[in-house]
């Protein structure tokens, strides 16, 4: 006996040397480590033991046997072997809990600063589910959108591993928001036009909550659950890597998509509305129900409270939109290659970059699959009427910015966000512009926090997928996700919050590199090349598609009319932000429709260089070996082609619309109408980006009308547009019968350098 407690106190000792390097501690709590002795009797004791496995957290305590030691084996005698396990278990412990609060028996798992895999993650249709808990809930809104007398109940389905919910530990949890996810259609085939309108504001009564008649609990609802339930979501088997490492994932299509009641007002805060009522109701502060009959109600009582929120473009700009409403238990968001802001996604200083005004109304009809096998016409009525008094508005403002944007501006008018952010962006996105993240960016600045920036070279899709990882510095992409949704919904202390503000993928080499901001003091100017005192740029004979203007431009041969203005790089320059031109122009006929003004700034070598030049789906890949992360996934490098020309930013504007700057607010026409032939004062500015000009090369500033612009609705007949679906929405129609005049003593170029 005695050389067995010598054993166990040398043991002890060994364990307390491996917890002191490897226990992450939460910093908000004062932890005592259980060790031995753990209840401070003066003798080491079984229950001691006991409360160590249970810090452990990696077996289910068992039956003991001995005096002094955890018989783990089951020999039927606790001995040196018995320790030696002991040890091994400890040695992987990484989250200590404070004492005197509840103690999970099988928590999450984190090395390196990293969640690990404790589940396997079945198919949808697997028997039983396996290691993971799913089911769908409907949680009630405030808004009743559809004026059926109730509030809007939205459905969200839940993934969560078993451990979880069998009560071992509260998980914290990834809600991603995703109108597609549900289907989509054409709003064509779907929607009829109304001649009549609703206004929004008619959507947004209160009408008194539903009081449940029972509860149910997680275990009842998961047995009822079947696949049909959500395998016409597209994306269920998105999170499966999160959800294998012990979060809980949710997901929702939002208001006015199957399976949910409502109408999909895109843009709107009504439908970021919903989102947040779906985070309440994970952290215990709103009521959710089993159907929609809303008689049966279910709470989350798996989940920790902490929140966070991910997703790719329309499911980005949610992320967003939801933390702009300071809902408590959000913790962070980690939205990629979102809009930050509506107006100024699809227009651009007074100008729209569409094909129509329409485009909320449009996207909203895309996603609205409550309706595409509806069988209800009143309120597939009612939707109809809403698109009416989208479509009206926006058709008012011909690109402006007004009431109805600034009603969707989350951006510009919100004081509330309070959670942690990293933003994804590709700078070679022309979907979503950089310029999205950099409003979303300021946003949580003038909030008080400091977001981080990932920015790469890819264009408008995930730098991750499924089963392939891009490397960011001594990461990967994924890995740098899982530390962040570590750190920042578990507590990890893994030093993520340590990265830069700004990490930027380079043009030159591929690898990253990190900035404190896209301010800068060091700016280069750029001058018209001729002395002449005006330049004229005609729009007739322009280019006035993307697809011509783009591959005119880079192959040196754009429009005539374009003004070029030039500078040569004897070193390299880094483009670091926004560049802003000022112009002094003057337009001879401004009674034409939509006439613009607008820029390309381009990196120009007599001599071949590697660029990144993303084709329709992004940059193509090739593979550089497994990844590290996990198996199975491949790590890949995006390849760049061997170019003379790339363009490294655009921008355009309205010539009605001289005061319109930067910010989406300030887009709109001048208090009286400017006349032709009057010089008027504008600052045009292109995409903040990071960019780096090698030596010897040129920079390259064209300026011009039409830039991105599609124009081939002008040859149409009202028939034929008629045809076409556009009797109530005509497109932008873009003429060419006019020209500006360039005061080129009063312009120059200011691009901003490292």
């Amino acid at each position: 006996m005695k050389r067995r407690v010598l054993s166990f106190i040398l043991c002890c000792a060994c364990i307390t040397g491996i917890l002191r390097s490897s226990v992450t501690l939460n910093p908000k709590a004062e932890v005592q480590f259980l060790l031995g002795d753990a209840d401070i009797s003066g003798e080491v004791e079984i229950i001691d033991v006991t409360a160590v496995l249970r810090h452990g957290a990696l077996v289910t305590p068992l039956s003991f046997k001995g005096e002094n030691l955890a018989d783990i084996n089951r020999d039927g005698d606790a001995d040196t072997i018995d320790a030696t396990l002991l040890q091994r278990y400890l040695s992987q412990i990484t989250i200590a809990y404070p004492i005197g609060e509840p103690v999970p028996a099988r928590p999450m798992r984190f090395e390196n600063g990293m969640a690990q895999k404790i589940i396997s993650v079945p198919e949808l249709d697997s028997e039983g589910c396996g290691d993971v808990v799913r089911y769908t809930v409907y949680v009630e809104t405030d808004y009743d959108t559809d004026l059926d007398g109730l509030p809007d109940l939205v459905k969200a389905w839940i993934q969560l591993p078993r451990p979880a919910a069998e009560g071992d530990y509260r998980a914290p949890v990834i809600l991603e928001a995703n109108p597609y996810s549900a289907g989509t259609r054409d709003p064509l085939e779907v929607f009829s036009d109304s001649e009549e309108a609703i206004d929004e504001a008619e959507l947004q009564s209160e009408p008194p909550k539903r009081i449940p008649s029972g509860t149910v609990t997680t275990e009842s609802a998961a047995r009822s659950f079947h696949p049909s339930d959500v395998s016409y979501y597209t994306n269920y088997r998105s999170y499966d890597d999160y959800l294998s490492r012990g979060f809980a994932v949710a997901g929702s299509a939002g208001l006015g998509t199957r399976g949910s009641e409502g109408l999909l007002l895109s843009g709107s805060r009504m439908e970021a509305d919903a989102y947040r009522c779906i985070i309440e109701w994970l952290c215990g502060k709103r009521t959710a129900y089993t159907d929609r009959s809303g008689n049966t109600a279910i709470t989350a009582d798996w989940s920790s409270g902490n929140v966070g929120m991910t997703g790719f473009s329309y499911s980005g700009a949610l992320a967003f939109e939801v933390a702009a409403s300071g809902v408590d238990g959000l913790k962070t968001i980690v939205p990629i290659s979102a809009p930050a802001n509506w107006y100024d996604y699809t227009n651009s200083q007074g100008i729209s970059k569409s094909v129509t005004y329409d485009y909320s109304a449009y996207l909203g009809g895309v996603c609205s699959s409550r309706f595409f096998d509806s069988s209800e016409p009143l309120v597939k009525t009612l939707y109809e009427r809403w698109r009416r008094y989208a479509i009206d508005r926006q058709n008012a403002l011909q690109g402006d910015y007004g009431d109805y944007w600034e009603n969707r501006d989350f951006s510009s008018h919100t004081d509330a966000l309070g959670a942690s952010a990293l933003i994804v962006q590709g700078l070679n996105d022309d979907n979503v512009s950089p310029k999205q993240a950099d409003l979303m960016s300021r946003a949580f600045i003038r909030c008080g926090i400091t977001p981080k920036l990932l920015l790469h070279q890819n264009s408008h899709v995930s730098p991750i997928a499924q089963n392939t990882d891009i490397a960011v510095g001594d990461m990967t992409c994924k890995e740098l996700m899982n530390r962040w949704f570590s750190h920042y919904l578990a507590g990890v202390d893994n030093g993520i919050e340590s990265l830069p503000a700004i990490l930027t993928q380079s043009n030159t080499d591929g690898k990253f590199r990190s900035y404190i901001s896209f301010d800068t003091d060091n700016t280069l100017i750029l001058s018209p090349d001729n002395d002449d005192d005006t330049a004229s740029v005609m729009a007739k004979g322009a280019y006035k598609t993307t697809e011509n203007l783009l591959r005119y431009t880079l192959h040196g041969q754009s429009c005539a009319q374009a003004a070029l203005w030039t500078a040569e790089a004897a070193k390299p320059l880094t483009v670091k932000g926004a560049t802003e031109i000022d112009l002094r122009l003057k337009t001879d006929n401004l009674s034409t429709d939509n006439p613009t003004v607008a820029a390309i700034l381009v990196d120009s070598s007599d001599k071949p260089f590697d660029a990144y030049v993303p084709f329709s789906g992004g940059l193509s890949a090739v593979s550089v070996g497994a990844s590290p992360y996990q198996d199975g996934d491949t790590l890949i490098a995006w390849n760049t082609s061997s170019v003379q020309r790339k363009i490294i930013a655009s921008g355009i504007m309205d010539l009605r619309d001289p005061n319109a700057g930067y910010l989406p607010e300030t887009a709109v026409k001048a208090a009286e109408t400017i006349q032709d032939d009057a010089w008027y004062d504008y600052k045009l500015y292109l995409n903040p980006t990071i960019y780096t000009v090698q030596a010897g090369h040129r920079l390259e500033l064209y300026i011009l009308p039409y830039v991105g612009l599609p124009n081939e609705w002008d040859n149409y007949t009202p028939e034929e547009l008629e045809a076409l679906g556009y009797t109530d929405n005509p497109p932008v129609i873009r003429r060419d019968d006019y020209t500006f005049t360039i005061d080129s003593q009063n312009s120059a170029a200011r691009i901003p350098l490292a």
